[in-house]
């Protein structure tokens, strides 16, 4: 999700990194996408069927079982060494946790949220480093989401894309070499914020 800065703090934010900016917390309010269009009434029926308790039950428990975990995983992530029993206790955990069912129910059937396509022309005074795995499959560059974010650092010179080739979904995870090869330069070079911003911020940038 993009954050959206707040009117008080605008100057005490130096810059946004979106890694695989995703159009929100699922993808239903995408409908001007073909694949979308495809599975809506699918997307629609799974939403029924989760709001009948039993339904909804087994799914979860079926989706957190580790073997099934672990595919799920493996399908999103490009560097499969990545996946290991760690990633998959540390992602299952609060599975196991009270409210757990509730909120996988409430991520997969409630509102999207605001879509960072209509967020992003609030920060055109904000640098923005945006960061993509090449082989994401939850939100593929050369859908509705990753076309817009292609198309942005030709539309808002505020804004810089790279490519990460053979990453998946969770590049910060996936392959953190050459996610920091890019973080790193682009943070230094990121302006310092003015005198009044960072006495107005107690220090903190």
């Amino acid at each position: 999700m993009i954050y959206e800065q707040p009117e008080s703090t605008r100057g005490t934010v130096r810059g946004l990194v979106l890694l695989n900016c995703a159009g929100g917390m699922n993808n239903k309010a995408i409908v001007d996408d073909w694949r979308i269009k495809l599975f809506l009434p699918l997307l629609w029926l799974i939403d029924f069927l989760l709001k009948q308790r039993p339904v909804a039950s087994t799914l979860f428990e079926r989706v957190k079982d580790r073997n099934n975990l672990k595919d799920i995983l493996l399908s999103v992530y490009g560097n499969k060494d990545a996946v290991d029993d760690e990633l998959v206790e540390i992602i299952r955990g609060p599975a196991d946790t009270e409210g757990a069912l509730d909120a996988f129910v409430s991520t997969v059937t409630g509102p999207p949220g605001p879509s960072p396509i209509a967020l992003m022309p609030r920060l055109a005074d904000v640098p923005v480093l945006v960061l993509w795995g090449d082989r994401d499959p939850f939100t593929p560059i050369d859908g509705p989401v990753g076309r817009f974010f292609s198309a942005l650092p030709s539309e808002l010179p505020n804004v810089t894309l790279h490519m990460l080739e053979g990453v998946g979904h969770c590049p910060h995870d996936d392959r953190p070499d050459l996610v920091h090869d890019r973080l790193l330069p682009w943070l230094h070079s990121l302006p310092l914020p003015p005198p009044a911003a960072e006495a107005a911020a107690g220090g903190v940038v």
